[in-house]
């Protein structure tokens, strides 16, 4: 079982890159003083950072991510978003409410508990997850990033494909049966 992203803290606007896309979507000089223009690169810059990392599973912009899940009578949970940069924070649910659980450790890509968790039990952890700042990121997700700003859902299948494509080497492959 993996865990999957329940909230993440918002990223700072000015960590992302105005500039450059407010440049491809050819805004007037002075484009910061319209109050709706600025709604507008935020939102659109916004949006397809969310796009991107749902689909590739990885955190673009460091930044604090809680994930849950359910245990699984295991001990060793797989994250389900990379990169993991520090565990904040561990909290189980045996069905009282959430409780810190102590002693849990990050291993390669999952979360070590110090005892298996009984089906069911209801599982949340804290990370800091995401490459860093926006200089940071690999280019191709960045431009992944601005690719989707500029364009939105266009419905272009060309841009999907080329947006699939410059992904891959960064979505995570499952394996397994579908039940």
């Amino acid at each position: 079982m993996a865990l999957r992203v329940l909230t993440s803290a918002a990223v700072d606007a000015a960590q992302l890159p105005w500039e450059v896309l407010a440049a491809r979507l050819r805004m007037p000089e002075g484009w910061r003083s319209i109050p709706e223009l600025v709604l507008r690169v935020d939102t659109r810059l916004q949006a397809a950072l969310a796009m991107a990392e749902r689909r590739t599973g990885r955190i673009l912009v460091r930044r604090e991510v809680v994930l849950v899940g359910e245990g699984d009578g295991t001990r060793s949970i797989a994250l389900g978003v990379e990169p993991v940069n520090a565990l904040i924070g561990v909290d189980v649910d045996l069905g009282g409410g959430f409780e810190e659980l102590p002693g849990a450790a990050l291993s390669d890509g999952s979360i070590e508990l110090p005892a298996s968790l009984f089906k069911g039990a209801g599982l949340r952890v804290t990370v800091e997850a995401g490459y860093g700042l926006w200089d940071a990121v690999p280019a191709d997700l960045a431009e992944v990033v601005l690719l989707i700003a500029e364009r939105g859902a266009s419905g272009d299948t060309a841009l999907d494909a080329l947006i699939d494509e410059s992904i891959a080497p960064f979505s995570q492959r499952r394996l397994g049966r579908l039940t």
